[in-house]
């Protein structure tokens, strides 16, 4: 499957293999989702041994948007595709951009945020995903305090714009003045 490579301001240009867009640097769009069970505790993902960053935690889930799909479809999919879940609504959190080296060449992402609230029990994808744990928020921080080497640099960054959205404060609708 090819995912879809975007410009600078994240307009559809064309798309390709996964690892040739990264080979080449080009940009292309990912989703991430923060899922969350009704006690406020946060699933974490931890990736399986066969794919990139191999056992690190990450986020509940995430993957490219293939050619042909919007951010929400592909997160849609990703859901059902890693977890199991479908029919959960998914609440945008934020999209933002990012670069990073990598071995293979460079990850350019404009990476949509999403969070959701779940009970129902997660079907995991043994090929993808090796084990999850639910983590309340003061827990996650105390784990990335003692030790973020154990996540992915990407959730790391993910985390910190999920934490900065909490912080923002509502835009005054009342028309007062």
């Amino acid at each position: 499957m090819k995912v879809v490579i975007v410009d600078k301001d994240d307009n559809v240009i064309g798309a390709m293999s996964r690892d040739k867009a990264v080979q080449l640097g080009k940009i292309v769009r990912i989703v991430r989702i923060f899922l969350f069970n009704s006690d406020g505790e946060l699933f974490l993902q931890k990736r399986g041994a066969n794919v990139d960053f191999p056992n690190l935690w990450d986020q509940s889930v995430g993957g490219h948007v293939d050619e042909g799909e919007d951010y929400l479809t592909a997160a849609e999919r990703e859901m059902k595709e890693e977890i199991g879940l479908k029919g959960v609504k998914l609440d945008e959190i934020a999209k933002y951009y990012t670069e990073s080296e990598y071995t293979h060449g460079q990850f350019k992402r404009f990476n949509m945020l999403y969070s959701a609230t779940s009970d129902t029990p997660l079907t995991l994808e043994p090929d993808e995903v090796a084990g999850g744990e639910w983590v309340s928020l003061p827990g996650l921080d105390k784990m990335l305090a003692d030790g973020p080497e154990n996540f992915t640099r990407g959730f790391i960054r993910a985390y910190e714009v999920y934490r900065s959205s909490l912080s923002k404060t509502p835009k005054n609708l009342s028309g007062g003045g």
